[in-house]
């Protein structure tokens, strides 16, 4: 649960925050299900954070199946099958969804990407040769039929290709601390663009928008971490300042950012 809260609770701040100053945002957004109940319209900003409603939902749902002794067995005794099977079982359903519907929010429904999140479950586990075979196997047609826009399918396919066959990447020692805050500043990123980029994008190169709503999007981060840090040593005392201190000290992230 807390890891689920570390991605619901400030996605639903900064959403609330959105609806209150700019509007365009339903409460169904703010509680991240929108895609549950919100208008098939895409209209306004209500379905811009769609991707973190289904992950939030999907977590939340194997929360509860995992909850399930049985289950939990099942899966530690063939972790690669149940994975790779899940996969097949959830593809086959939201396939046919994206060919047969015509409404404009079908790719943004939780059952609909359920099965990416399990293909990225079955890359994780699989170990030997055969397995990631068969990944590749599953994952190449699927991904380039289920995207309407091939490029789209082909870039997502090359990150799980990626991950699949080159697990690890040796990084120069001097880029792994901007590695590490932007991987940390991730979600405040995810959250934040849709406010920068659109806006920048008419007035400067594409490349300098991007690279300029990154930076909006880590100094949002820097925002949030340092008014929780600051709570968090007032709370604590002189004993929790001197911790975080020496945490940002050794590593350049706060605890619980990582």
């Amino acid at each position: 649960l807390r890891s689920i809260g570390r991605i619901a609770v400030p996605s639903a701040a900064w959403i609330a925050l959105l609806a209150l100053s700019v509007g365009g945002v339903s409460l169904g957004a703010v509680l991240l299900v929108n895609n549950i109940f919100g208008e098939a319209a895409l209209t306004g900003a209500r379905w811009h954070y769609w991707f973190i409603e289904a992950l939030v939902q999907i977590l939340l749902v194997a929360l509860i199946v995992f909850s399930v002794p049985a289950i939990r067995r099942l899966e530690r005794r063939w972790p690669f099958g149940f994975a790779l099977g899940l996969t097949l079982l959830l593809f086959v359903p939201a396939a046919l969804a994206v060919a047969m519907s015509s409404a404009p929010n079908t790719f943004f429904l939780t059952w609909v990407v359920a099965w990416i999140f399990a293909l990225g479950w079955a890359t994780h586990r699989a170990r030997t040769l055969v397995q990631r075979l068969a990944v590749t196997g599953v994952a190449t047609p699927s991904l380039i039929v289920f995207f309407d826009a091939p490029v789209r399918g082909g870039v997502v396919l090359a990150g799980v290709l990626l991950l699949l066959w080159l697990p690890s990447v040796r990084i120069p020692q001097a880029l792994l601390r901007m590695v590490a805050l932007v991987a940390a500043a991730s979600l405040a990123i995810y959250l934040t663009h849709w406010q920068v980029f659109p806006e920048l994008t008419p007035l400067v190169p594409t490349t300098v928008a991007f690279v300029l709503t990154m930076a909006a999007g880590i100094a949002t981060w820097f925002v949030a971490r340092g008014t929780l840090i600051l709570t968090r040593r007032l709370q604590d005392g002189p004993s929790g300042r001197a911790a975080t201190a020496r945490e940002v000290r050794a590593t350049g992230v706060p605890a619980g950012s990582r």
